[in-house]
């Protein structure tokens, strides 16, 4: 069991490979982030479809939304739901030297996305 005091030892995958560990990080996690004045929906099923929803459904409050992910997923699922929605970015979180990358739903490859999509959502 640990803390928000905890320094760990260990790697990433190997400390969240340990479903305890993984809960009680996630529910530090959450008490940081709502003492910080945000917003949470904790996404247990279906959770790329989770976010994107929770994202399109702010998006109308908001200068901008920012959808943070690691895989192109989400990307996809926000242009095919939210493609007129020029406010809502997905971001891919760089690594060591590589840069993070941002996508609108409105920009170039988005729209390369969209015409390879075999299916359409209104």
């Amino acid at each position: 069991m640990f803390h928000e005091e905890t320094v760990f030892q260990y790697t990433q995958e190997k400390l969240l490979a340990n479903e305890c560990n993984k809960k009680c990080f996630i529910e530090l996690l959450k008490k940081a982030l709502q003492k910080a004045n945000f917003c949470l929906q904790q996404a247990i099923e279906v959770t790329d479809l989770t976010i994107v929803n929770t994202a399109i459904s702010v998006a109308p409050h908001y200068d901008s939304v920012r959808v943070v992910g690691e895989d192109i997923d989400l990307l996809v699922l926000l242009t095919a739901l939210a493609s007129t929605h020029s406010n809502l970015f997905s971001q891919k979180c760089g690594r060591g030297k590589t840069p993070d990358s941002y996508y609108s739903t409105t920009s170039q490859i988005a729209k390369k996305v969209e015409k390879r999509l075999p299916f359409h959502f209104p």
